[in-house]
C-alpha cells in the first residue's frame, strides 16, 4: 500500500519536470453535463484546461446543460481556457442506449486524428474501445455496481497494452477496484483531486488577523446526504459567538438537515454560488470544515463515502486556511491530524466544538496548520501537479 506521505513525494518531482509528451491530441469525454452545478463539471473543465496548458491538444466533448449560454461565457464560468473547444454531445434517446449512440455517433466524426480518448463516461470508454481508440478511463466511485454492460467496459479500459489505464481519485478506490473485479494494480493510478494554485500576486486574507472580531467558519458545497450538514449546524448552536457560512445548495435543505428546526441566526446560507466567486467567499473565512460522514451519497445517489477526494478540501488548502475535517481514512490520505488539518469524530459535535474553540483562541495553531495545508497544496495537488502525473504514467506517444 502506497502512503499519501510517498505520493505527496512524487507528485513534487513530477510537478517539476514538464516532461515531453506535446501536442498529443486528446479527447475528453465528460460524463456529467456543462454547465452544471455539480463538483464533476467543475473537474473536467479544470482538468481541460490544464492539459491544454501543459500542452495538450484538447477537445472537451460533454452533454449540454440547460443553458442560453455560450462557450465563450461557459468557460468563463469556470475560470477555464477560453480557447478550449468544446463538442456537445447530441442524443436521440434517453438511457445508456441512447448515450452509447450518442458518444458513437461523436467519436466516429472527432476521433480520426485524436491520440487518445480521456473519458470520465464508462459508455463513452466502451465505445472508444469498440472503435480502436487507445483510451484512459478516469473513476470517481464503482462505476460498475451490478452492470454488465459496464463491466465489459472496465475490461476493454484495462486490458490494453501498458500500465495506467485507469485514474481513481484515491487509494481507497484502487484497492476496491483491485479486490472487487480483479485489476492489476500497475493498471491503475491514484490522483486525487485538486484545485487551481493562486497566481504569484494574490494577496491572502490572514487567518485570524484580529482576535477581537468575530471568528467566521465555513462550509463550501454540495448539501447531498452525508454531507455532514446537519452537523454544522448543531455546532452553530453550540457556538453562538462564532459566525458560521454555508456557500452551496439552498436555504430548503439546509432546513431539511437541521430536522426542520429554527436555524440560528449565527448560521448564514449563501446558496449555490458560481465557482469562479468561490475563492473570495473562502478568503474570508477563519477556518473551513469537511464534515464528511462515513456513508455519503453523490449526486446520482451512489455511495462515495469509502473513496471520495473533495474539491473543497484543497480549495480550502491552495487558500492556506486551517481544515477542520472528520476523521476518516479515505480523508488521512491526504490530512494529517495536528500538521495539516484538525481531525475529529465525524459522530461527535462536542469534539468539533471543542476544535473550533481551540483554533479559535490559538491564531498560531491556526496559521501553522493552514501553511502547511498551502505548502502540501502546492507541491502535491494543483490541477498542474495532476495534469502531469498523469501525463508521465498514463500517455504515451505512438
Amino acid at each position: 500500500m502506497i502512503s499519501n506521505r510517498v505520493f505527496i513525494k512524487g507528485a513534487c518531482r513530477i510537478a517539476k519536470n514538464h516532461g515531453s509528451i506535446e501536442k498529443l491530441k486528446i479527447l475528453y469525454l465528460a460524463q456529467s453535463s456543462i454547465p452544471s452545478r455539480a463538483a464533476n463539471s467543475i473537474h473536467v473543465i479544470k482538468m481541460c484546461s490544464v492539459f491544454r496548458m501543459v500542452g495538450l491538444q484538447v477537445v472537451l466533448c460533454a452533454p449540454k446543460g440547460c443553458t442560453t449560454s455560450s462557450r465563450s461565457e461557459v468557460l468563463e464560468r469556470y475560470e477555464g481556457d477560453p480557447d478550449l473547444p468544446i463538442v456537445w454531445l447530441r442524443r436521440s434517446w434517453t438511457g445508456s442506449v441512447g448515450t452509447a449512440l450518442g458518444w458513437f455517433r461523436l467519436l466516429i466524426g472527432q476521433s480520426r486524428n485524436a491520440e487518445y480518448v480521456y473519458s470520465r463516461s464508462v459508455l463513452g470508454a466502451c465505445v472508444a474501445r469498440l472503435l480502436m481508440k487507445r483510451t484512459i478511463l478516469e473513476v470517481h466511485e464503482d462505476v460498475v455496481n451490478s452492470s454488465w454492460i459496464k463491466r465489459i467496459a472496465l475490461h476493454l479500459v484495462v486490458s490494453q497494452p501498458g500500465d495506467c489505464r485507469l485514474v481513481v481519485i484515491s487509494l481507497a478506490l484502487k484497492n476496491h477496484y483491485e479486490s472487487k473485479y480483479g485489476i492489476d494494480e500497475n493498471k491503475i493510478l491514484v490522483a486525487p483531486d485538486g484545485a487551481d494554485k493562486l497566481p504569484n500576486n494574490y494577496r491572502h486574507t490572514p487567518v485570524a488577523r484580529d482576535q477581537s472580531r468575530i471568528c467566521c467558519v465555513g462550509y463550501v458545497g454540495s448539501l447531498l446526504p452525508g454531507k455532514g450538514i446537519g452537523l454544522v449546524v448543531e455546532l452553530a448552536r453550540r457556538l453562538p459567538s462564532f459566525r458560521f457560512l454555508i456557500v452551496g445548495g439552498t436555504g430548503q435543505e439546509v432546513q431539511s438537515a437541521a430536522g426542520g428546526r429554527e436555524l440560528p441566526d449565527n448560521l448564514i446560507c449563501m446558496g449555490y454560488v458560481d465557482n469562479k466567486d468561490v475563492r473570495s467567499l473562502i478568503d474570508g473565512m477563519d477556518i473551513c470544515l469537511l464534515p464528511n460522514q462515513k456513508a455519503v451519497k453523490g449526486v446520482g445517489g451512489t455511495e462515495i463515502g469509502a473513496w471520495t477526494s473533495p474539491l473543497k478540501l484543497f480549495e480550502y488548502m491552495s487558500l492556506g486556511k486551517p481544515v477542520v475535517a472528520s476523521d476518516l481514512s479515505v480523508l488521512r490520505e491526504v490530512l494529517e491530524h495536528k500538521k495539516n488539518s484538525w481531525l475529529c469524530n465525524p459522530e461527535d459535535p462536542a469534539e468539533w466544538a471543542g476544535a473550533l474553540r481551540a483554533l479559535g483562541r490559538d491564531g498560531r495553531l491556526a496559521r501553522k496548520l493552514g501553511e502547511n495545508a498551502r505548502a502540501e497544496f502546492e507541491c502535491a495537488y494543483t490541477w498542474e501537479a495532476r495534469a502531469r502525473n498523469i501525463m508521465e504514467r498514463c500517455l504515451v506517444r505512438r
